[in-house]
């Protein structure tokens, strides 16, 4: 009679403990969830911004991935080559022609802001500008003068 008693009141301890288990569980794998995610959109930006820095080495960067991507043979990944490094070079070439505009208008805006602020919001946004052209904006195209561009 003493073991029955015994096996009634041990049933109702192990609920509790299951449902700490499966809570505890769900709990890291939301956690890592939550930094998978967090990492991976880390590395896709900081993926973005190389390729938007470094656009010379975008080829170089796509064409294994289309090789495997596409399983071409020896003969078609010599002609996909050959056409994306021409097409790269005429993007980078209408690159080149805009460029000039798109930098004068990013410093249109950094001038219409600063008239805006008072002198000390004035040299945060100096700063905070400076950084997001040199992180954001392209990498002057190759061919254009370094002085193309004077506005500030």
């Amino acid at each position: 009679m003493n073991e029955k008693t015994n096996a009634g009141l041990i049933a109702p301890l192990l609920a509790p403990r299951r449902w700490l288990r499966i809570f505890s569980l769900s709990l890291i794998f939301l956690s890592g969830s939550v930094v998978g995610a967090v990492s991976g959109g880390f590395w896709m930006r900081n993926r973005m911004i190389s390729m938007i820095q470094h656009p010379e080495k975008v080829p170089d960067r796509v064409l294994p991935r289309l090789r495997s991507g596409l399983s071409l043979s020896d003969v078609q990944a010599r002609t996909v080559e050959e056409i994306v490094r021409r097409r790269h070079a005429q993007m980078e070439s209408l690159r080149a022609e805009t460029y000039p505009k798109q930098l004068a208008e990013f410093k249109a805006m950094q001038s219409e802001v600063a008239e805006v602020l008072t002198p000390e919001q004035r040299s945060k946004w100096s700063a905070l500008s400076d950084s997001v052209e040199q992180r954001y904006l392209p990498v002057r195209p190759v061919g254009l003068p370094p002085d193309d561009v004077t506005i500030r």
